[in-house]
């Protein structure tokens, strides 16, 4: 063991005077050093190691007399030291303590043998009113309650509120190696639990505070110690001598790993963390239950992540981050090590960035066939200039879905609407369309090039994000400007879909969603070529990204694009297309997150299609496609990072680093397609080769897909 050197033995004289007084002889046993061994032995690779095995022992013998002052009472001069004030001011936060007293120990008024002078000791209480913590041993006389000197301790501390000092008391009983209380140990009581008379021919009495609130166990039956001090002998002992020790060394591991904690709250980890035994709860016969210094050096209570100037706890489970596919990979490293707070103010470190999920890198196919077999297309004319239109989705849920949801979960409408317009004009070249579940710039890009046979064609899609599905409304209008230039303008309003219910809170919430675009068109003699910009407003979303609780990225995002269009006919079947965009995104900061700010950051995604129809056969058509899907350029988030906990100060001390949510590499997808329309099937082949799939580094894919489809 490593002994301080504010260690103190006994002293002869108050041997002595002990022995004459009572008429004893005092025992000198190694028991200080068995009980010591269990709670702090080196782990040097000789005998036995300790619970706390780097902690220094501080050993101050009864008879030391140390803090000595002198008291007289009927007579007697008593000589009183006091080890628990040396003990705290030499910087002991916890005592074990193997001595006490119960009925059978009581001595009515023993003659003085060599004088009236007695030598005696303060109580343990007085440790506890310094603020420590002090451990004792519940007693091996099999009773049903700790002995009296444990329960005149407990009494003391609680009749003068010394706990608001920050002290605190544990009573040891002591286990078998099967967790059953062992036969000897006293047990943990309960309130009104009568005392039996002592031998002084004292009636019986009861006490009206619960011992069972400060009693908990520990191993204590046949435990391995270091025998005879040497720190190479091993021997065996039982008692709750022996169990105290336990509880004091992992006490030890508390306040080392954890300097800022009280003893209070070291009392209260220790009693709270306890392995249940017995009656379910706190019970007469175990008290607390088990020592359990695993869940004891886990976090308990309240756990919420350390956030600069955040008012109440931030819930570790509710803050997590769904990146967009523009984010690619871009889950940042610096998440590896964030700090967290429990209920005792004590510091814990978790990998966050599991809390972070990245879009999917491979390409929907089953979503794709989905769409094809799960949804109905209808078309009127009505009159001249106004056209109707709608799709719709039969709902289905998956088997692994049934069995996650609840009843009420799986209960949806046969069908939704999926999109739905209404499109109109006038003589004047003056056009119009109102609808739902369509993406704005499709829509603009209808007015200017009607539908081409490869639209909805490929795999891949290259659109900036926006607002989409059946609940989403736009407005959209297109005006001539001249011969062979026209305007075109909408607004769309929808929302970033949730589901009501979902299980994480991240995605049971809508998220509103505005789009505006403004495109001016000019006709070619063999084409159209077309400039656009536009705005894009996502309440608690960047580019499709939702994020919450303490990783929340954004209250807002405002995302400004421009985008150009450019479709050539190269020939009677053959046509070229040409899609740039870039947008400019500005994020308003989340309160009360882990991050604290992000940059103004750019975004980028283009497309080349060579495409031709009636090639082979009149209902045919075949399209190359060269791309690179939507991609976010430059984003970077400060981080306001919790660096240590000062355990001076009792307070987290923040730094700011800068890290990165772009993503690793840039996708390029190279994709061929064909369909072609006979005897009432329509057959369509698409073959994907993308390389740095999904915006990540080294990951190729090659996919195709075969389609066979017949209206009933």
């Amino acid at each position: 063991m490593a002994w301080n050197v504010a260690s103190r033995d006994k002293n002869s004289r108050w041997v002595s005077m002990y022995e004459d007084f009572l008429g004893v002889t005092a025992t000198d046993s190694h028991h200080g050093h068995h009980v010591a061994s269990i709670a702090a032995a080196k782990k040097n690779g000789y005998a036995t190691h300790g619970v706390a095995f780097n902690a220094e022992v501080v050993a101050v013998d009864f008879f030391a007399g140390v803090n000595m002052h002198t008291e007289e009472y009927n007579g007697v001069t008593y000589h009183v030291a006091d080890p628990y004030t040396y003990l705290y001011d030499q910087g002991v936060r916890v005592i074990s303590k193997s001595f006490g007293y119960d009925e059978e120990d009581f001595v009515a008024n023993p003659p003085a043998r060599s004088g009236n002078e007695h030598y005696v000791n303060v109580d343990a209480a007085t440790f506890i009113e310094l603020g420590g913590l002090v451990v004792a041993a519940a007693g091996n006389g099999s009773d049903p309650e700790p002995m009296i000197s444990n329960m005149e301790t407990l009494s003391d501390a609680i009749s003068q509120n010394w706990y608001g000092t920050d002290g605190f008391f544990i009573i040891a009983g002591s286990v078998d190696s099967s967790n059953v209380i062992s036969f000897f140990s006293d047990r943990a009581g309960s309130v009104g639990a009568p005392r039996p008379a002592d031998n002084l021919g004292s009636g019986s009495y009861t006490y009206s505070i619960d011992p069972s609130q400060y009693y908990m166990v520990a191993p204590g039956e046949d435990v391995a110690v270091n025998w005879d001090g040497s720190g190479n002998g091993v021997g065996i002992g039982s008692g709750t001598s022996f169990a105290a020790p336990h509880i004091s060394g992992a006490a030890a591991l508390l306040f080392g790993r954890w300097p800022q904690l009280s003893a209070r709250d070291v009392g209260a980890i220790l009693l709270n963390s306890a392995t249940d035994l017995g009656a379910p709860g706190v019970d007469e016969i175990y008290g607390h239950g088990m020592l359990n210094i695993d869940a004891a050096t886990e976090p308990l209570g309240t756990v919420s992540m350390v956030i600069s100037g955040a008012l109440g706890a931030v819930s570790v489970s509710g803050s997590m981050v769904s990146l967009g596919g523009a984010f690619g990979d871009g889950t940042p490293t610096s998440l590896s090590s964030v700090m967290l707070l429990d209920s005792y103010n004590r510091d814990f470190y978790v990998d966050m960035s599991r809390q972070v999920t990245t879009a999917p890198p491979g390409l929907n196919l089953s979503g794709i066939v989905d769409l094809d077999i799960m949804s109905d297309t209808g078309m009127w004319q009505v009159g001249r200039s106004l056209q109707m239109g709608f799709t719709t989705r039969r709902n289905q849920l998956s088997q692994s879905q049934k069995l996650a949801y609840s009843q009420d979960q799986q209960y949806s409408p046969d069908k939704s609407v999926q999109s739905w317009h209404l499109r109109g004009g006038d003589d004047k070249g003056r056009r119009w369309a109102v609808g739902g579940g369509a993406a704005l710039s499709d829509v603009l890009t209808s007015f200017s090039s009607g539908n081409r046979p490869t639209s909805n064609f490929y795999l891949t899609g290259h659109r900036a994000f926006g607002p989409s599905g059946g609940d989403s409304y736009y407005m959209a209008s297109d005006l001539p400007v001249s011969k062979d230039m026209h305007l075109s303008f909408g607004f769309k309003s929808g929302a970033l879909k949730g589901r009501i219910g979902h299980p994480l809170a991240l995605y049971d919430h809508d998220l509103p969603q505005q789009e505006l675009e403004l495109r001016l068109s000019k006709n070619l003699e063999r084409g159209v070529i077309s400039f656009a910009a536009g705005a894009l407003i996502e309440k608690g979303a960047i580019l499709g990204s939702r994020s919450s609780g303490g990783l929340k990225l954004a209250e807002t995002s405002r995302t400004i694009k421009a985008d150009i269009f450019a479709d050539y006919d190269l020939g009677p079947s053959l046509s070229l297309a040409v899609h740039g965009h870039v947008g400019r995104t500005e994020v308003e900061a989340a309160s009360q997150s882990l991050f604290s700010g992000v940059n103004d950051f750019l975004s980028s995604s283009w497309s080349v299609e060579l495409s031709g129809d009636n090639l082979f056969s009149k209902e045919d058509a075949l399209g190359f496609k060269l791309s690179q899907p939507l991609r976010v350029e430059n984003a970077r988030v400060t981080m306001q990072e919790a660096a240590y906990f000062d355990y001076a100060l009792k307070a987290p001390v923040y730094k700011d680093r800068q890290i990165s949510f772009s993503p690793s590499s840039r996708e390029i997808a190279a994709e061929i397609g064909y369909k072609i329309s006979f005897s009432g099937w329509l057959v369509e082949a698409n073959i994907v080769e993308r390389f740095n799939a999904g915006h990540s580094r080294g990951l190729y894919d090659t996919v195709g897909l075969l389609r066979f489809a017949r209206k009933f």
